[in-house]
């Protein structure tokens, strides 16, 4: 027991001979000789061995990454030449072409298509030589309505021609209006027949803007605005007038257990017969989208119209004209005065009128109904 006591009494300079097993690990002198260790073996590696493993070992990968991801070329954007070599030149051709010489029977340009390039050859042997060509591209109607395609070859370099226009007709089918869609915000579809108020009022607006009286049109589309008038067309005589389609418009009073409303918008179809018509011509059909008031009261009133599809967004006496135009319109005098459009009238009492003039429509909420969105 003495000599362990001894032991470990012993000083820490006296320990270099113990047994390893009791020595105590000085740590600050093996992280020191770590230390050395690594800056010898660091000192020793060749930098140009790591970039030559590197190498090897990312190398083949971005390879491989190539093969399965290929680099996609960005596709040159085409640019328009909307004045190409010749244009005027050929166009100018075609048209005293057309004037004299053409078998088109008063024949004019529709369009101008567009030009290819192409090359020829002139001379033989030791003189030939290459001749840039553009051919020019255009479409031709004649007097019978039917369409024709013709070509114009010119020189590139200066734009004279090389030959007459070539010609062909053109195989285009007969354009008729398709099936024009619903409007949009809308409580849905509703019929409205010509011995309806909503149909006869139609009628009786169409007969009035087709027409010459202007006077006649204010009256009907009874603005509650006195300085307000209304300019007729003036276009023929209506032989129809059709109601294509309509719906009640979310505006206004609405009903919705019957989803109905105070607004309607309506598509109508007249078929009038210009002044100007030729003995034994036939009527032209003319399409408008109406803004209707009060549809199913005995009141009802057309008080706007616009082209097909704007129904919806149409507010209420849009098409009034004011000033001394008004003015010359409501004395009779059809071609007096500035002829000025009403642009400030304001939708401000949220169902398509615009202003609060006495015997206009608050829009106010009844039991069962509510007050509709603004335009």
């Amino acid at each position: 027991m003495a000599s362990k006591a001894s032991r470990r009494g012993k000083s820490r300079s006296n320990q270099g001979n113990d047994p390893f097993w009791e020595r105590k690990p000085d740590k600050a002198k093996e992280l020191s000789e770590t230390r050395r260790v690594a800056q010898i073996a660091w000192k020793r590696v060749n930098p140009w061995r790591i970039f030559v493993v590197l190498l090897l070992l990312v190398g083949p990968m971005l390879g491989l990454a190539g093969l399965v991801f290929p680099a996609q070329e960005t596709p040159e954007t085409p640019v328009a030449d909307f004045a190409p070599s010749g244009k005027t030149q050929a166009t100018m051709y075609v048209e005293n072409w057309l004037k004299d010489g053409s078998p088109l029977e008063e024949g004019r340009i529709l369009s101008w298509d567009g030009v290819t390039d192409e090359k020829a050859q002139t001379g033989s042997g030791s003189s030939k030589r290459s001749v840039p060509l553009v051919v020019h591209s255009f479409t031709l109607a004649d007097k019978a309505g039917d369409v024709w395609e013709a070509t114009l070859t010119v020189r590139k370099s200066d734009g004279s021609p090389v030959s007459e226009p070539m010609l062909e007709k053109d195989p285009t089918p007969e354009l008729k209006p398709s099936e024009t869609p619903d409007w949009s915000g809308t409580l849905g579809l509703t019929n409205i027949q010509s011995t309806d108020p909503a149909g006869v009022v139609v009628e009786k607006w169409a007969q009035a803007y087709m027409g010459s009286s202007s006077q006649q049109l204010t009256v009907l589309v009874a603005d509650p605005d006195g300085k307000h008038a209304y300019r007729a067309a003036d276009i023929g005589e209506v032989q129809s007038a059709t109601v294509e389609k309509a719906a009640y418009l979310n505006r206004g009073h609405v009903n919705q257990k019957e989803s109905t409303s105070n607004w309607a918008v309506a598509r109508v179809g007249i078929e009038v017969l210009p002044w100007n018509a030729k003995k034994d011509s036939q009527p032209v059909q003319l399409d408008y989208d109406v803004l209707l008031k009060d549809p199913d009261s005995g009141s009802a009133k057309v008080v706007a119209w616009g082209a097909v599809g704007t129904g919806a967004e149409l507010k209420a006496y849009r098409n009034a004209v004011t000033g001394t135009a008004a003015d010359a319109l409501r004395n009779g005098d059809e071609k007096d005065g500035d002829d000025t459009e009403d642009t400030t009238g304001e939708d401000t009492t949220g169902d398509g009128t615009t202003g609060t003039a006495g015997g206009t429509d608050t829009g106010a909420t009844t039991e069962g109904t509510q007050e509709g969105a603004q335009q």
